[in-house]
């Protein structure tokens, strides 16, 4: 099921969250908090991104939710007009400027851009590992627990997970 966010008025459309955006997690409450108090202070200063409609939600769901919190109407730069570019708009909002560890950037990477047929992946063009953010080894071992949804959803959490492979590396 799709998540649904609702704006302050009737006349604001249901956004639906990106199924790329829905794979970063969500502020922590207290940082939420923080961030709506900001908003209160000094408004919302970048504006949250949606597709050309208006109908999806790319980037800016903490911004959104701490609007909703601080009671400030949010604004919007309706500017995605295709898959590709609703991609590359997550991936740099999220995996070169959030602060996460390096296993949930290389799990949040392995969930966009997942392996293909009979194991060869599709991330390894110039251009999509070109992330100084994202270390191949991690990314190789980050790959190795995508099939398990309960340890990935902790990897992104902030959990830290141990992997008896080879090279025993905790992730």
């Amino acid at each position: 099921m799709n998540e649904l966010l609702r704006l302050f008025a009737d006349d604001e459309p249901t956004l639906e969250v990106h199924p790329l955006a829905k794979i970063f997690p969500m502020m922590a409450d207290d940082e939420l908090a923080d961030l709506a108090a900001d908003i209160r202070a000094h408004g919302l200063l970048h504006p949250i991104v949606r597709t050309v409609d208006g109908r999806v939600l790319i980037d800016g769901r903490n911004r959104l939710k701490a609007c909703e919190i601080a009671g400030v109407r949010p604004h919007f730069a309706d500017m995605v007009r295709d898959e590709d570019e609703a991609r590359g708009l997550i991936e740099s909002a999220n995996l070169q400027r959030r602060h996460m560890t390096g296993a949930q950037r290389a799990v949040a990477y392995a969930l966009m851009h997942p392996e293909t047929e009979q194991g060869k992946r599709n991330d390894l063009s110039t251009k999509q590992t070109s992330s100084p953010k994202v270390n191949r080894q991690t990314l190789s071992e980050a790959r190795e627990i995508i099939p398990y949804d309960d340890l990935v959803q902790r990897v992104l959490a902030g959990c830290s997970l141990l992997l008896m492979n080879s090279s025993s590396t905790i992730l």
